[in-house]
């Protein structure tokens, strides 16, 4: 006798696999600490935030600068970028990093830094793509938020 599998069971099933294997988080993207529970300073990527609104403050800036350096911060809105400028380098004083940040408007300017590895998109949903896929013509790392685009053709 065949046993048929609901949509509800298929979908728990497949819920409950997920969450064991972990999501994607930036945690996972940027990796942790290594096995032998080391890992060099010069390891670690520079980082950089493009739009720096609520969620840099409530999440992408407190998770990313555990992995990281902060090397640049840019936000169109220079209130934003000021404050996130702070939030930085507040975290590299207690963390006790030089204190070498820049604050843009321009988000490529932040591209032509040679010292940005990865590049952290939080900016509304209609410039995701863009900033992302200019980011990794430039040879950066990139997380971004969902969505990463709002069309098919993007």
């Amino acid at each position: 006798m065949r046993s048929r599998t609901t949509r509800r069971r298929f979908l728990q099933t497949a819920t409950a696999g997920c969450l064991l294997a972990g999501g994607a988080s930036f945690e996972n993207a940027v990796g942790g600490i290594r096995a032998t529970g080391f890992q060099s300073p010069n390891e670690q990527p520079g980082i950089a935030f493009v739009g720096t609104g609520i969620r840099y403050h409530t999440y992408h800036g407190k998770q990313a600068l555990k992995h990281g350096p902060c090397i640049a911060v840019c936000d169109v809105d220079s209130l934003q970028a000021g404050r996130a400028l702070q939030v930085a380098i507040d975290h590299h004083r207690t963390a006790k990093r030089p204190l070498v940040i820049d604050a843009f408007e321009d988000y490529r300017r932040v591209l032509d830094n040679k010292d940005v590895d990865v590049v952290v998109v939080g900016t509304v949903d209609h410039w995701h793509s863009k900033i992302a896929i200019d980011s990794m013509l430039a040879g950066k790392d990139v997380y971004c938020e969902k969505p990463v685009t709002l069309t098919i053709r993007e």
